[in-house]
């Protein structure tokens, strides 16, 4: 028999056209989740020049440098903790669901 998991919530984006507005939207989504299983998408990117070039052509991509800072900043951090947020992978969940395979 095979175990489905099923996501409470499903974020997408947080939305935000600078920096500092996608960190207060992050620390809000934090302070908003509710118990259970959320998956948050990022798309985040180290500084590189290759990365350069595709933000002069999409200057909205900055937001993956933007989300990468906000998510190693200390002050995000807390707040996870505060609110009791555990950050996990798929592989955590495949060996919750999947004991036995692993």
């Amino acid at each position: 028999q095979q175990e489905v998991v099923m996501l409470d919530a499903l974020i997408t984006d947080v939305g935000g056209d600078t920096a500092d507005e996608r960190r207060a939207r992050y620390m809000n989504m934090v302070r908003s989740l509710k118990p259970g299983l959320s998956q948050v998408i990022v798309h985040l990117s180290e500084p590189s020049p290759e990365f350069d070039s595709i933000i002069d052509l999409r200057p909205k991509e900055a937001r993956r440098y933007w989300d990468r800072e906000i998510l190693k900043d200390p002050a995000f951090r807390s707040l996870l903790k505060e609110h009791r947020v555990t950050l996990i992978g798929w592989d955590e969940i495949q060996r919750a669901v999947y004991p036995a395979d692993n």
